[in-house]
């Protein structure tokens, strides 16, 4: 699909620039361009008529979407309500793409919690996207674990990124995307916290970064 391809670009262009493994990211990247050259797939064709057809229809259901969150922009319908409320708000704008029809999907996570959550949701959406990302930032370049934040960072972005024009957070797997997230962040501190408990002479030794006193005081066990 178009979006995977999206996803997988957005993957291959971050990692690229935050590896210290460049010159291989780069092969693998060229050999997959090469591949999906040759290979035949209607991907092409789609990707020809993305602009004429409005992106499959999508600029149609998001107007659609955008005049309900504009009757609606602070608190939203309720949680679970776009398809209901674009029924509602489907004859109030000139569709110039018929073959959606009623009770369509936003593909779009923003303007899904945008019209279901308001600006409040949108405020906690970003608040939660954000956290998540930042929170691997207490992995450093020093660490063995630092090629597996910059995946799961790539992973992140190309989720929201695919999730513009896909209703991707009802899905398990995005879940499953965060939760290893959340782990690889657990990952993280217990090794902060390994690092700061070894004798000093271990850790002259062994080339261990010191960590400071800080927000990492406590840790989980």
């Amino acid at each position: 699909s178009r979006e995977a391809l999206l996803g997988l670009t957005v993957i291959l262009v971050y990692y690229w620039w935050r590896t210290r493994y460049r010159v291989q990211m780069a092969l693998v990247a060229v050999c997959g361009c090469v591949t999906l050259v040759m290979t035949q797939s209607s991907l092409w064709e789609r990707l020809s008529v993305a602009v004429s057809s409005g992106g499959a229809g999508r600029i149609a259901i998001w107007r659609v979407g955008l005049e309900a969150f504009r009757h609606n922009w602070l608190i939203g319908y309720g949680m679970g309500n776009f398809t209901s409320t674009y029924d509602t708000f489907y004859v109030r704008v000139l569709q110039a793409y018929s073959e959606n029809g009623w009770s369509s999907a936003p593909h779009n996570v923003l303007l899904q919690i945008g019209v279901e959550l308001g600006l409040v949701g949108l405020a906690l959406l970003g608040w939660f996207l954000v956290t998540t990302f930042m929170d691997l930032r207490l992995i450093r370049p020093e660490s063995p674990l630092y090629e597996d934040r910059i995946m799961m960072e790539a992973a992140l972005l190309a989720l929201f990124a695919v999730s513009m024009f896909l209703g991707l957070f009802n899905d398990k797997f995005v879940w499953l995307v965060f939760a290893m997230a959340a782990q690889l962040r657990l990952l993280g501190l217990r090794e902060a916290r390994d690092a700061r408990e070894r004798p000093p002479a271990q850790r002259q030794d062994s080339g261990d970064q010191v960590i400071a006193p800080g927000p990492l005081a406590e840790l989980p066990t």
